[in-house]
This record gives structure tokens, C-alpha cells and sequence, in this order.
């Protein structure tokens, strides 16, 4: 082989290491078509008229659950009193969802045309870290980084990091304030009042 070959090789096998190595993730390919996903159900011009606003969050609620694992997001956020309760997560789960719905959803649908930048990934396993950059419509970026674990349903998130908060934590210690004072069957009851106040 020719010194001019060797080169040419040389350089063939270290461009395609170098695609391999930082091929993105099933992880990270099903974030971000989904993502984008509700994005366009969010922007498109056919859901503007505000009477088509409900058929709009129906059908990005839906992706919603998609992208998210949402029985790992409530088990997670109640920490310990997940196991003590495991009999009650299925009225907790529900009533939680719509908790998360009725404080993101509004936020979530005035930025659907958010700049997201995609930085980097870690996967562990079954798990997996995706750090982004995410600029609104007025110009702020935040730091939001995806907690995903791949189940039978692929990967999901179960957690969304925002300039260093998690979601999961910040629920928790609410649950755990709460539940130290109050019984499970109120926190259920007080869930079900902040649900039926926006329906």
C-alpha cells in the first residue's frame, strides 16, 4: 500500500470513529422528534383561532404523554411515601398529571416556537441525561436537561431540570412537607380541589 493510501485511510477510519463516536442516542433521537412534534401542533397556523385552542392542548397533551413516563415522574416525586402509599398511586398519578398540566401547559404553549439547542448527552444504561439550551420567545435562555430511562414504551422522561431545579425534587420536598403534617388522603383531597378549580 502506497504512503498516499495509508494517509487516505488513516483518514477514512478516523472521520467515520469520529461519526460513530458522536451519533446521537435512541435516546436523544426520540426526544427530539417528539419534541418537535409538539412543537408544531403548538405553532401551527390552523389551531391560532383561540376556539381551536382546546383541540391544540388535546392534541399536545397526547405527545405529552408520549415523551413522558409519567408513573416513574409521580413515584419519583413522592420519594419515600411512594412505597408507604404504593396502593394509592393510582388516584395519586392521575390527579399529579393534572397538576403538572395545570402549572406548564400555559407556559409551554405561549413558547412553542422555543429555539432549543441540543448540547449534549449522557447515557448510562437504561438511563440517560439530555442538556439543552432553550431560548423563548422574549429572548431568555434557560438551562433544561431531560432525566430519560428506556422502558417497554422506549425512553421516556421522567425528570426536567431547569437552570439547575429538578421538577421531581421540588415535588418531593412539597409532598414530604405536606405528608409530615397532613395524611395521604388530604393531599389527594387538596389535589383534586386545585383540579377542579380549572376545569
Amino acid at each position: 500500500m502506497s504512503k498516499e493510501l495509508r494517509c487516505l485511510t488513516v483518514l477514512l477510519v478516523g472521520i467515520l470513529m469520529s461519526q460513530s463516536a458522536y451519533a446521537e442516542s435512541p435516546a436523544l433521537q426520540d426526544l427530539k422528534s417528539q419534541i418537535a412534534r409538539v412543537q408544531q401542533v403548538l405553532v401551527d397556523p390552523k389551531f391560532a383561532d383561540p376556539q381551536k385552542r382546546d383541540e391544540r392542548r388535546r392534541l399536545a397533551l397526547a405527545i405529552l404523554h408520549q415523551i413522558f413516563d409519567f408513573d416513574e415522574m409521580s413515584r419519583r416525586s413522592l420519594g419515600a411515601n411512594a412505597r408507604r402509599y404504593s396502593d394509592r398511586l393510582p388516584e395519586f398519578t392521575p390527579l399529579f398529571v393534572s397538576l403538572l398540566e395545570q402549572t406548564y401547559m400555559d407556559k409551554l404553549e405561549e413558547n412553542g416556537d422555543a429555539k432549543i439547542e441540543y448540547i449534549k448527552e449522557l447515557v448510562d444504561g437504561d438511563f440517560a441525561e439530555i442538556q439543552t439550551k432553550t431560548k423563548i420567545k422574549d429572548g431568555t435562555e434557560y438551562s433544561i436537561n431531560y432525566k430519560l430511562n428506556l422502558g417497554p414504551s422506549g425512553w421516556r422522561v421522567y425528570d426536567v431540570i431547569g437552570d439547575g431545579v429538578s421538577v421531581v425534587n421540588n415535588y418531593r420536598a412539597q409532598f414530604d412537607r405536606f405528608l409530615s403534617k397532613k395524611s395521604f388522603d388530604e393531599l389527594l383531597q387538596t389535589l383534586r380541589e386545585k383540579k377542579s378549580n380549572v376545569s
